[in-house]
């Protein structure tokens, strides 16, 4: 059973914490990680609309990749993915406190702070990429210690540059706990990912020896293991955040969340 922690928690513990959310809102979060494992699936659809021969002619599956069709569907994407995944995070937080809001309010949160979680992964990227061709280390460390830049905006209404850096504030002085936590929930992931792929690679197997057909297998993939990834992923981000808060505000933080009890009952 979830119980929303009140003081700082072990690695174990945070880990734990994350499954038993992860358990908590995986129904509530059904319609985002449907709609993110269709947007996970629809580059690859996209690509199999080109036909059989792109397989063989690499320079046409460069030339639909460069259309504006592929590139829109690209654009939009990832923003709609913005869209669901803060509003997704706003909804399994709103379970974590035991008031959950409706998937409606849950994404006009997600829709209104897009545009600002849009920039500050982009800032993201861009500092890291460039902590990465200098030394390699600082990018690693950026990495994990901007890394809840999007949770801060979803989550506190955090600005751009604001997020950022309150993830920073967060993440330093905890930076190898954050990475530890970060590191085995990707290789939990990574297992998801990989059953998945196995499962509906040998049941195609089974079925046809199509090279279209397997093709297609490994984009649905794709979008099964995105389905069942983003709820975990989100449930782990929240749990990771909110522990990293209560070590840095202590008893201020304890004392909040303590207050939205009575009100949850």
């Amino acid at each position: 059973m979830y119980v929303l922690a009140q003081q700082p928690r072990s690695i174990g513990q945070v880990l734990d914490a994350a499954a038993q959310l992860f358990k908590a809102a995986f129904a509530a979060l059904l319609p985002f990680s449907i709609t993110a494992g269709v947007l996970a699936v629809l580059p690859g659809a996209i690509l199999l609309l080109g036909g059989p021969s792109l397989e063989t002619d690499p320079g046409k599956m460069l030339s639909l990749m460069r259309s504006p069709a592929y590139w829109t569907v690209m654009v939009v994407s990832m923003f709609v993915n913005i869209i669901v995944y803060g509003a997704a995070m706003v909804r399994a937080e709103s379970v974590a406190q035991g008031a959950p809001v409706s998937a409606g309010e849950a994404l006009d949160v997600g829709a209104r702070r897009c545009l600002i979680a849009f920039v500050s992964s982009i800032c993201f990227g861009l500092v890291v990429a460039v902590g990465l061709v200098l030394l390699i280390v600082p990018g690693l460390i950026l990495m994990v210690s901007l890394v809840f830049g999007v949770t801060a905006i979803m989550i506190d209404g955090k600005g751009i540059i604001e997020g950022l850096s309150y993830s920073h504030k967060l993440v330093w002085g905890n930076w190898w706990r954050t990475a530890t936590l970060l590191t085995v929930g990707i290789i939990i992931v990574y297992i998801l990912f990989v059953i998945a792929a196995l499962a509906l690679g040998m049941t195609a197997g089974f079925v046809s020896r199509d090279r279209t057909i397997l093709l297609l297998v490994q984009f649905l993939s794709s979008g099964v293991a995105t389905f069942i990834m983003t709820p975990f992923l989100i449930a782990l981000m929240l749990e990771i955040y909110r522990d990293l808060k209560l070590r840095k505000e202590g008893g201020d933080l304890a004392g909040r969340l303590s207050s939205l009890q009575p009100a949850s009952r």
